[in-house]
C-alpha cells in the first residue's frame, strides 16, 4: 500500500513504489517556515528551489535531497537548493545520521527492469542527458541507490565521471565582499559596492548577496555530504559542490563533503564565514577556492584531488589546483583599493594532489597558510605552491610585508623546488629544503612522498604515517604556538587535517570517502 505525504508548504506529494515515500519539491520560492524530515524523504528538487522571505528551511538528521538533471541539452534548469540573503537554512545533520545531496538520476539496468548497469538512464533521445526520475519510477531505480551506506562510485564501468547531473547548494549572506557590481533591479549602471550576483542568476533578486554585517547568521550547515553535482544554472557559469556567496560569521559551517562534483568543490565569495572539517574529494577544479575578500578562517581540510581512477582521470578543467586563493575574483570589478581586503587563514589542512598545482595564490590574496601538509604522488612541472603578482595588492607584495604567510608547512613529493617566489630563493639544510617564507620557520620541502602509499588495498591514507602513533618524520616538527593561532582556529601539535595518533579519523560513519563503493575507494580508520 502506498503511503501519502502531505508536505508543510503545499507541495506536490508523490506516492512511492515499496511503501516508501518522497516529496518532490517544484523550482521556486520556499517563502514559510518549513521542515524537511524523514517522513517525506527523498526531497526531489524540480528545478532551482529557493528560500527566501525570512523563511527557515530545517532539513533533519539522516533526510535525502535529490536534484533531478536538466530536462534536455542547452537546459540550465538543474536540481539546485538556493539560501538567498532573506533565507536561513538549519541543516544539522549528526556523524552517524548525516544528510546527503544526492541525483535524482535513475540506473539503466535497474530502469529496464533488471540489474543495476551502474550507468546513468539516458531513453536513446540522442540529447546525451541522464532522463529525469519521474513518480512511476519510486524509490528502487536510483543510480545512487544506497547512498547512506554504499555509494555511488565516483566512475562508472564505461569510464564516465560520476558528476554533473544536478545543480549544487549555494548560500547566499549579508556580509561584506570586495565585489562592485552593479545589483541595482532595474540596473541603473551606478556599482553597489559589497554586492554581487550569483553567478547564473544576474538581474534575478534571488540571486542577490553581499551587504554590510560581518556577523551575519544564515543558519546551520553541518554533517551534510553533497555528491555528483556542479551543472550550471546558466551557460559559462559556475555551479560549484557548496558556494558561500557574502556568508557572515553568525552562520555555522562544518563536517561538510563535497564528492565527485565538476566544478570547484567548496567557493567563497568573500563573506566572513568560519568554515571547518571539510573533505573535499574529486572536484574536478579546484578543491577549494576563495575570491572576493574573504575574511575568514578554515581549519581541518582535506582535499584529495586528480587521481586517476580505473583508468579515468578525475578531472575536466584546464587548470584544476588542489586550492586556488584569490583575493579579488576579477580585478577590474572590485572596490577601489580592493577593501575589504583579503584575510583568509587556514590551519591544518592536507591538500594530496596526482601532478597538479598544490595551491595557488594569486589575485591579490593575504592571510596565512598554517600547519598544513601539501603533497603530490605524481611529480611533474607543477610546483607545491606559487604566489602570483596579480591583483590589486599583489600576493607577493603581501608576502614581503608579513600580511601573507606559510608558517610550519611541508610540501612533499615535487621533484623540483617546490615553490615560485619570484626573487625568493630556496635553500637547504640538514638534508630538507627550508624555503624563504615568511617566517621562515619549519617550512619544509622534499622530493619524498611523505604520505605513500596513498591508493591500494586498504583505500586511501590521509594521514602521514601507517596508522595511529607514527607520523612520517617528514610531516612532525614544531607547530605554531597557540600565540600565533587565532581564533576560532585551535592550537595542535600535529600539521594536516588529522591527529596521526588519533584511532579513527573525523570524516569517519558520515561520508562518502569512508565507504566502501565498487570503485573500492575508502579512507583508513586505522
Amino acid at each position: 500500500m502506498n503511503k501519502k505525504i502531505i508536505a508543510s508548504l503545499g507541495l506536490s506529494v508523490l506516492s512511492a513504489a515499496l511503501a516508501i515515500a518522497q516529496t518532490s519539491v517544484p523550482a521556486g520560492p520556499i517563502s514559510v517556515d518549513t521542515a524537511w524530515n524523514l517522513g517525506g524523504s527523498p526531497y526531489i528538487l524540480e528545478g532551482l528551489v529557493y528560500v527566501d522571505n525570512g523563511a527557515t528551511l530545517d532539513i533533519a538528521p539522516g533526510v535525502i535531497i535529490r536534484g533531478q538533471p536538466i530536462t534536455t541539452t542547452g537546459a540550465s534548469d538543474p536540481g539546485t537548493l538556493l539560501i538567498t540573503r532573506t533565507g536561513r537554512i538549519q541543516a544539522r545533520g549528526t556523524s552517524s545520521n548525516p544528510i546527503i545531496f544526492t541525483a535524482a538520476v535513475l540506473d539503466a539496468g535497474r530502469k529496464a527492469g533488471g540489474a543495476p548497469t551502474f550507468e546513468a538512464y539516458d531513453s536513446g533521445d540522442v540529447d546525451t542527458v541522464p532522463d529525469r526520475w519521474t513518480p512511476a519510477d519510486g524509490n528502487n531505480m536510483w543510480l545512487d541507490l544506497t547512498p547512506a551506506t554504499i555509494p555511488l562510485a565516483p566512475v562508472t564501468p564505461s569510464g564516465l565521471i560520476n558528476s554533473k547531473y544536478w545543480g549544487g547548494v549555494l548560500i547566499c549572506g549579508n556580509a561584506p565582499t570586495n565585489s562592485n557590481s552593479d545589483t541595482t533591479l532595474p540596473a541603473d549602471g551606478i556599482p553597489d559596492p559589497g554586492t554581487g550576483f550569483v553567478e547564473g542568476l544576474n538581474a534575478t533578486a534571488a540571486g542577490i548577496y553581499g551587504g554590510d554585517n560581518p556577523f551575519d547568521d544564515s543558519g546551520i550547515f553541518r554533517y551534510v555530504s553533497i555528491r555528483h553535482a556542479g551543472f550550471s544554472l546558466a551557460p559559462a557559469s559556475e555551479v560549484n559542490g557548496l558556494t558561500l556567496y557574502g556568508v557572515g560569521r553568525g552562520t555555522s559551517i562544518d563536517h561538510v563533503e563535497i564528492y565527485c562534483n565538476v566544478d570547484d568543490g567548496v567557493e567563497v565569495f568573500g563573506g566572513t564565514v568560519d568554515l571547518s572539517h571539510l573533505c573535499i574529494a574529486f572536484a574536478e577544479d579546484d578543491g577549494f577556492d576563495t575570491d572576493q575578500g574573504y575574511q575568514g578562517t578554515a581549519q581541518y581540510l582535506y582535499i584529495v584531488h586528480g587521481m586517476t581512477i580505473n583508468g579515468t582521470l578525475m578531472l575536466s578543467s584546464s587548470d584544476p589546483r588542489g586550492m586556488e586563493l584569490d583575493g579579488d575574483d576579477a580585478p577590474g570589478n572590485v572596490i577601489p583599493g580592493g577593501m575589504p581586503f583579503e584575510d583568509t587563514r587556514i590551519y591544518n589542512a592536507t591538500v594530496q594532489v596526482f601532478g597538479q598545482q598544490g595551491v595557488f595564490m594569486r589575485n591579490g590574496f593575504a592571510g596565512a597558510l598554517v600547519n598544513s601538509i601539501v603533497v603530490t604522488h605524481s611529480a611533474t612541472a607543477n610546483v607545491g605552491v606559487t604566489v602570483s603578482t596579480g591583483g590589486v595588492v599583489s600576493p607577493q607584495t603581501s608576502y614581503a610585508d608579513g600580511a601573507l604567510e606559510i608558517r610550519n608547512t611541508t610540501f612533499n613529493g615535487w621533484t623540483t623546488p617546490s615553490n615560485t617566489f619570484g626573487a625568493y630563493t630556496p635553500h637547504t639544510n640538514a638534508g630538507f629544503t627550508f624555503d624563504v617564507f615568511f617566517p621562515a620557520t619549519n617550512n619544509r620541502t622534499t622530493t619524498a612522498d611523505m604520505l605513500a602509499p596513498t591508493y591500494a588495498t586498504g583505500g586511501l591514507n590521509p594521514r602521514p604515517g601507517a596508522g595511529p602513533g607514527v607520523p612520517n618524520t617528514l610531516a612532525v616538527g614544531s607547530t605554531q604556538d597557540s600565540g600565533y593561532v587565532t581564533a576560532p582556529a585551535f592550537a595542535t601539535t600535529y600539521k594536516g587535517a588529522f591527529d596521526p595518533a588519533a584511532v579513527t579519523l573525523w570524516t569517519t560513519g558520515w561520508t562518502a570517502l569512508n565507504k566502501t563503493n565498487t570503485d573500492g575507494i575508502k579512507l583508513l580508520v586505522n
